[in-house]
Protein backbone atom coordinates (compact mmCIF):
# COMPACT_ATOMS: atom_id res chain seq x y z
CA UNK A 1 0.00 0.00 0.00
CA UNK A 2 1.31 3.31 -1.09
CA UNK A 3 -1.59 5.82 0.43
CA UNK A 4 -3.80 5.89 3.81
CA UNK A 5 -7.29 7.01 3.49
CA UNK A 6 -8.68 8.89 6.96
CA UNK A 7 -11.13 11.12 8.42
CA UNK A 8 -12.45 12.92 11.03
CA UNK A 9 -15.59 14.20 12.33
CA UNK A 10 -16.93 17.29 14.20
CA UNK A 11 -19.02 15.40 16.93
CA UNK A 12 -19.36 18.03 19.77
CA UNK A 13 -17.57 21.46 21.19
CA UNK A 14 -16.06 19.32 23.80
CA UNK A 15 -15.69 22.01 26.50
CA UNK A 16 -12.69 22.13 28.73
CA UNK A 17 -12.54 24.21 31.57
CA UNK A 18 -9.54 25.59 33.85
CA UNK A 19 -10.85 27.95 36.39
CA UNK A 20 -12.55 27.80 39.72
CA UNK A 21 -11.94 23.77 39.64
CA UNK A 22 -12.13 21.55 42.46
CA UNK A 23 -8.77 19.30 43.28
CA UNK A 24 -9.12 15.75 43.47
CA UNK A 25 -7.55 13.01 45.78
CA UNK A 26 -5.05 10.83 44.24
CA UNK A 27 -7.24 7.79 43.69
CA UNK A 28 -10.05 9.66 42.01
CA UNK A 29 -7.01 10.62 39.32
CA UNK A 30 -5.68 8.82 36.21
CA UNK A 31 -4.96 5.98 35.69
CA UNK A 32 -8.28 4.70 37.64
CA UNK A 33 -10.43 7.25 36.66
CA UNK A 34 -10.68 10.00 33.31
CA UNK A 35 -9.83 13.06 34.66
CA UNK A 36 -7.86 16.52 33.79
CA UNK A 37 -3.99 16.55 34.98
CA UNK A 38 -1.12 19.01 33.95
CA UNK A 39 0.80 15.95 33.75
CA UNK A 40 -0.27 12.75 33.12
CA UNK A 41 1.88 10.52 35.35
CA UNK A 42 1.99 8.06 38.06
CA UNK A 43 1.86 8.67 41.14
CA UNK A 44 -1.09 11.18 39.64
CA UNK A 45 0.59 15.11 39.83
CA UNK A 46 -1.80 18.84 39.42
CA UNK A 47 -5.21 16.46 38.73
CA UNK A 48 -8.31 18.65 38.79
CA UNK A 49 -11.87 17.42 39.03
CA UNK A 50 -15.08 19.65 37.23
CA UNK A 51 -14.30 23.17 36.94
CA UNK A 52 -17.25 26.13 36.47
CA UNK A 53 -15.01 29.06 34.87
CA UNK A 54 -12.48 29.48 31.91
CA UNK A 55 -14.23 27.21 29.35
CA UNK A 56 -13.40 26.73 25.49
CA UNK A 57 -14.70 24.77 23.20
CA UNK A 58 -11.58 22.21 21.99
CA UNK A 59 -13.59 21.60 18.85
CA UNK A 60 -15.12 22.90 15.79
CA UNK A 61 -17.61 22.43 13.16
CA UNK A 62 -14.84 23.19 10.46
CA UNK A 63 -13.08 20.80 11.86
CA UNK A 64 -14.38 17.60 9.69
CA UNK A 65 -11.61 15.80 6.86
CA UNK A 66 -10.38 13.42 4.71
CA UNK A 67 -7.13 12.52 4.10
CA UNK A 68 -4.88 10.48 1.98
CA UNK A 69 -1.36 10.47 3.51
CA UNK A 70 1.21 8.97 0.59
CA UNK A 71 4.02 7.42 2.14
CA UNK A 72 7.74 7.87 0.51
CA UNK A 73 8.18 5.98 -2.28
CA UNK A 74 4.42 6.37 -4.12
CA UNK A 75 5.52 8.80 -6.99
CA UNK A 76 4.21 11.70 -7.85
CA UNK A 77 3.13 12.23 -3.70
CA UNK A 78 5.95 11.23 -2.43
CA UNK A 79 5.89 11.43 1.31
CA UNK A 80 2.97 13.70 1.82
CA UNK A 81 -0.45 14.29 3.37
CA UNK A 82 -3.51 15.88 1.03
CA UNK A 83 -6.50 16.86 3.05
CA UNK A 84 -9.67 18.82 2.12
CA UNK A 85 -12.09 20.47 5.19
CA UNK A 86 -15.55 21.31 4.89
CA UNK A 87 -18.35 22.75 7.69
CA UNK A 88 -20.71 20.72 9.09
CA UNK A 89 -21.68 18.43 11.94
CA UNK A 90 -22.06 15.18 11.46
CA UNK A 91 -24.96 14.72 13.69
CA UNK A 92 -27.12 16.92 12.07
CA UNK A 93 -26.67 15.83 8.07
CA UNK A 94 -23.77 13.89 6.08
CA UNK A 95 -20.99 15.60 4.92
CA UNK A 96 -20.16 14.32 1.73
CA UNK A 97 -17.12 16.91 1.15
CA UNK A 98 -18.98 18.50 -2.02
CA UNK A 99 -18.76 22.05 -1.10
CA UNK A 100 -15.01 22.14 0.42
CA UNK A 101 -13.90 24.97 2.43
CA UNK A 102 -10.10 24.67 1.98
CA UNK A 103 -7.60 22.12 1.22
CA UNK A 104 -4.15 21.53 2.26
CA UNK A 105 -0.81 19.71 1.19
CA UNK A 106 2.22 18.93 2.94
CA UNK A 107 5.04 17.50 1.29
CA UNK A 108 6.25 15.69 5.10
CA UNK A 109 9.71 14.78 3.73
CA UNK A 110 10.96 18.80 3.97
CA UNK A 111 7.81 19.64 6.19
CA UNK A 112 7.77 17.29 9.05
CA UNK A 113 5.59 19.52 11.67
CA UNK A 114 3.47 20.39 8.40
CA UNK A 115 3.80 24.03 8.60
CA UNK A 116 4.21 25.20 5.10
CA UNK A 117 0.81 24.43 2.82
CA UNK A 118 2.14 23.50 -0.54
CA UNK A 119 -1.16 22.92 -2.48
CA UNK A 120 -0.55 26.14 -4.76
CA UNK A 121 2.69 24.80 -5.87
CA UNK A 122 0.49 21.68 -7.28
CA UNK A 123 -0.10 21.55 -10.99
CA UNK A 124 -3.86 21.62 -12.08
CA UNK A 125 -3.41 18.10 -13.43
CA UNK A 126 -2.04 16.33 -9.62
CA UNK A 127 -4.77 18.30 -7.68
CA UNK A 128 -7.36 16.67 -9.74
CA UNK A 129 -5.60 13.50 -9.70
CA UNK A 130 -5.27 14.03 -5.90
CA UNK A 131 -9.08 14.93 -5.91
CA UNK A 132 -9.93 12.05 -7.54
CA UNK A 133 -8.06 9.49 -5.89
CA UNK A 134 -9.45 10.86 -2.28
CA UNK A 135 -13.15 10.76 -3.50
CA UNK A 136 -12.52 7.58 -4.63
CA UNK A 137 -11.41 6.11 -1.36
CA UNK A 138 -13.91 8.26 0.83
CA UNK A 139 -16.55 6.56 -1.37
CA UNK A 140 -15.69 3.26 -1.40
CA UNK A 141 -16.48 0.41 0.49
CA UNK A 142 -15.38 -2.95 1.68
CA UNK A 143 -13.61 -4.97 -1.59
CA UNK A 144 -13.69 -2.19 -3.59
CA UNK A 145 -11.45 0.05 -1.44
CA UNK A 146 -7.51 0.13 -2.36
Amino acid sequence: RKAVFFEYYFNDPNLKCVENCVKVSEEKCYPNYDTACGVLSFPPMDCWGPCVGGCYPTESTSNNYIALRHVKGSYPFEDSLYAVFQTGNQNNENIEFDNVDFVEYFETEFDPWMLVNRRSSLSDAKKQILDRKLMYWFKCSGNFCP
